[in-house]
C-alpha cells in the first residue's frame, strides 16, 4: 500500500516515531510493518491498562480512562525492531513513561506477527511486587491486538469529512 496524501501523513505522525516510519518504510512490505507496529501498540496499550485496573487495590485508585479512547498517545509507545532480529523491544515516552513509573513496571513483552497488511501482537506487562504479600503473584496482564492498517487509514480518512 502506498500511503501518500497529506491526511495518511498526519495520521502517521500522530501515532508513530519518526524512527518507527523511517523503519516501516525501509521494508519490503511496508504495510505489514505499519500494521504490526499499530496492533503492538494497542496491545501494549491494553496490557498496561488491565495491570493498572488489577494493581488497583495494591496500588490505590488509578484512573481507568488514562489509558483508553482516540486520545490515548499511541506515539508516546514505540516499538524498537532490534538490527539484528530478535523479539521486538517497548521504549516508552511521555504519558505511557509515567504510567510506567506509576504502575512500578518490571518488564513488557511483545510479540508481532504479520502478513499482508494484517498483523497480530500479543503483549504481557508485568509489575515489580509491591510488597513482601504481592511478591508471589506479581500482576501480569497479555492481551493481542489484530491490525488492518488499510481499514484504519480508511477509517482516518471517514472521520475527517
Amino acid at each position: 500500500a502506498n500511503f501518500t496524501s497529506e491526511k495518511d501523513e498526519s495520521w502517521f505522525a500522530r501515532n508513530f516515531t519518526p524512527s518507527e516510519i523511517e523503519y516501516c518504510r525501509g521494508q519490503p512490505n511496508p504495510a505489514a510493518s505499519f500494521a504490526g507496529k499499530w496492533s503492538a501498540k494497542e496491545a501494549v496499550l491494553k496490557s498496561l491498562s488491565s495491570l493498572a485496573a488489577s494493581s488497583a487495590q495494591s496500588l490505590g485508585q488509578i484512573p481507568s480512562n488514562i489509558l483508553q479512547g482516540p486520545g490515548a498517545p499511541l506515539i508516546d509507545i514505540e516499538i524498537v525492531s532490534p538490527p539484528g532480529g530478535g523479539a521486538p523491544q517497548v521504549t516508552l515516552h511521555g504519558q505511557a513513561e509515567r504510567w510506567n513509573r506509576y504502575l512500578n513496571l518490571a518488564s513488557i513483552q511483545l510479540s508481532i506477527s504479520h502478513t499482508g497488511s494484517h498483523a497480530l501482537s500479543l503483549a504481557m506487562a508485568r509489575s515489580h511486587p509491591v510488597n513482601t504479600i504481592m511478591q508471589t503473584r506479581a500482576a501480569m496482564q497479555s492481551v493481542r491486538s489484530v491490525a488492518d492498517l488499510n481499514a484504519m487509514v480508511k477509517g482516518n480518512e471517514a472521520g475527517s469529512k
